[in-house]
């Protein structure tokens, strides 16, 4: 269990998320040998249309599921981002 649980949000305080999705984005990309086709931002913090846990959700397209082995643990830490409190 957590030690703590993050409160909700109703909404976002400026383009926080989207900007924290754009880079997100930006470093899939540009991943050595990245298998990424697509990404996608999805969940709470996209719409804000109901209260969300600050957590961004992105959806990553790849041509099949072997190329989604080289988004292994190691290469995908270097997305540890902290999200805009």
């Amino acid at each position: 269990m957590y030690a703590s649980v993050q409160s909700f949000i109703n909404c976002s305080n400026g383009n926080d998320y989207h900007q924290l999705y754009e880079d997100t984005k930006a470093l899939l990309f540009n991943l050595l040998d990245s298998p990424v086709k697509f990404t996608q931002h999805i969940g709470g913090t996209k719409h804000f249309s109901y209260p969300t846990e600050p957590i961004l959700d992105v959806l990553v397209g790849v041509n099949n599921l072997h190329d989604i082995t080289s988004l292994d643990e190691k290469r995908c830490r270097l997305l540890s981002i902290t999200p805009p409190l």
